[in-house]
């Protein structure tokens, strides 16, 4: 029984797993009481006095499908590589849409961060699609898709579809080695691949061969054969236009591969750069080309239609630049959404009026703008905007458990961290204002401590800080940790970068030309990583290659 007032409950639908996007709803006071004041206040008095907003919602079922390259082939017109999971939502047998549906990890406790294994909105017909690539994924995997839920709309969970990814035809490399006498010598050949971590590795047989004669001088069986578990060499990546300071990760052309866009100041470009599956990456042309000094960039399905889109700051001019995904790595031309903010400095995505849709958030001009969108690549203009003293970043997730999400936003005329937590209207409220950063430059949100609640943590360029901010859930926040980081932290990633399940951080240095990282200890503290001399690549979660020799 609960004792606390008011009562928080796990809300779990269809299936019991717990979510970030399921996670905890309010609820007090009774229903007939509420009821009568709705009848008095209006259908909106029902929320401010406690009745629970889900069981106002129309009820939802979500499913899931997963199928090979194969069985996409056999039943599309278009064949996608590795893995298409599929999931459908419905409302009373109908479709439901717009909104938005994580793929996660089943056998994580929550679905966040590196358990998200991907996200889509849902298109007309009530289906979200997310390709994945086999090198992203772990040989075995357990997936369940959650519909996060809208204002009309409750939120659901399918059940877990467990899957096999396939061993691709991976190259193999075959050595001979001599020794000994002509009279008397040995060959030993080697055969060298590679393959899963946790794959057998595969039989086979070697053929000895002389070259003048074509005979066969033996076929030998491979021995058993040893796992060697290898990194890739430090090499330079695909080249962007000048000054790169911003970018984002996601899949451009539908590959299940993650690409990667930047935003090049010097240049006044973005510059797409898609994944080729072996660790490279290759510009695209032509360039976008928003004109004006793009500084922050995210990424998104503005129009519903399942192809990643993007958006841009113009930071020396007014608003944001809006590019439409074509599906294929290339965009259409850019769109100007009706904003009127000035000097902008940070974008980002997300759903805050709880529609379904994703929307934009701008900083900039001691304002923060929400351009809230249509489902169709277009957006309008909330006529009242947030109040925030100098805003220099953004991070945006649901930091109460309500289902939409809220904003922290740097301001460096006060030299704090705001929470502006939303009205589900596009509009905020401050919540908090939390510590004293010189300048709050760069600021991530995940889950540092294993709670199923987003945390925050924050750079502060000026004062060479990195601060770790706990969430208790409601979207108040305390102080975990500080780090002096070096001169000039710029920019952070978060992502579990040693594969042991705990949210890690790096963090770029710009006075040290350096990248820190900083390893979590899943309990919202971290310890020091130190600093590479060299580029790296990040390996995902729990997916791992391993490279096998054998001998005759």
């Amino acid at each position: 029984m609960c004792t606390n007032s008011p009562c928080r409950h796990h809300f779990l639908t269809t299936h019991p797993y717990r979510a970030s996007a399921v996670r905890s709803i309010r609820r007090s006071g009774k229903l007939a009481y509420t009821a009568l004041l709705a009848l008095l206040i209006g259908f909106s008095g029902l929320h401010l006095f406690g009745q629970d907003p889900q069981e106002m919602r129309q009820g939802t079922e979500t499913s899931l499908s997963v199928a090979s390259a194969a069985e996409s082939a056999a039943t599309t017109s278009e064949a996608k590589p590795g893995i298409t999971a599929t999931a459908r939502v419905r409302s009373s047998g109908r479709p439901v849409s717009p909104g938005t549906v994580l793929f996660c990890d089943a056998d994580a406790p929550f679905c966040l961060d590196g358990a998200v294994v991907g996200k889509a909105q849902l298109a007309s017909d009530g289906t979200a699609v997310l390709h994945l690539s086999p090198g992203t994924l772990a040989r075995h995997h357990n997936l369940r898709a959650i519909f996060v839920g809208t204002n009309t709309h409750s939120t659901s969970v399918s059940g877990v579809s467990p899957f096999t990814v396939p061993d691709p035809p991976y190259p193999s490399t075959t050595l001979l080695a001599a020794s000994g006498t002509p009279s008397n010598y040995t060959l030993t050949a080697t055969v060298q691949g590679g393959a899963y971590s946790d794959a057998s590795i595969p039989p086979g047989q070697v053929s000895i061969v002389d070259t003048t004669s074509s005979q066969t001088l033996g076929m030998l069986t491979l021995n058993a054969g040893k796992e060697v578990v290898t990194y890739a060499p430090r090499f330079d990546a695909g080249a962007t236009d000048a000054s790169p300071v911003a970018m984002v990760l996601a899949d451009f052309n539908g590959d299940g591969l993650t690409d990667v866009a930047t935003a090049n100041a010097g240049a006044h470009y973005v510059t797409v750069l898609l994944s080729d599956g072996s660790g490279d990456v290759n510009s695209v042309s032509p360039a976008l080309t928003p004109g004006s000094k793009p500084t922050s960039i995210a990424a998104g399905d503005f129009n519903g239609d399942g192809k990643m889109d993007l958006v841009v700051n113009n930071s020396t001019g007014t608003g944001v630049t809006v590019y439409l995904g074509n599906g294929d790595g290339t965009f259409s031309a850019g769109l100007t959404p009706p904003s009127t903010l000035a000097l902008p400095t940070a974008v980002a995505v997300g759903d805050f009026n709880g529609d379904g849709n994703l929307d934009i958030a701008i900083a900039g001009s001691n304002r923060v703008e929400i351009l809230l969108g249509k489902g169709n690549g277009t957006f309008v203009a909330v006529g009242s905007m947030a109040s925030v003293s100098g805003p220099v970043s953004l991070a945006a997730a649901d930091l109460n458990g309500d289902h939409i999400d809220d904003l922290a936003v740097g301001a460096a005329g006060t030299h704090t961290v705001d929470i502006l937590l939303s009205n589900g209207n596009g509009t905020f409220r401050l919540a908090q204002s939390l510590g004293k950063f010189a300048t709050p430059k760069s600021i991530v949100s995940g889950d540092f401590n294993g709670d199923g609640k987003p945390d925050l943590n924050v750079i502060d360029s000026t004062g060479n800080t990195l601060t770790t901010l706990l969430n208790n859930g409601s979207g108040i926040f305390h102080q975990s940790s500080i780090w002096n980081t070096g001169t000039a932290p710029s920019s952070m990633l978060a992502a579990d970068l040693n594969s042991d399940g705990n949210l890690d951080l790096a963090v770029t240095i710009s006075g040290l030309n350096k990248v820190l990282l900083m390893y979590g200890t899943g309990k919202g503290q971290f310890h020091l990583g130190g600093i590479p001399h060299h580029q790296f690549s990040t390996i995902s979660h729990r997916h791992r290659l391993f490279s096998w020799s054998r001998e005759l």
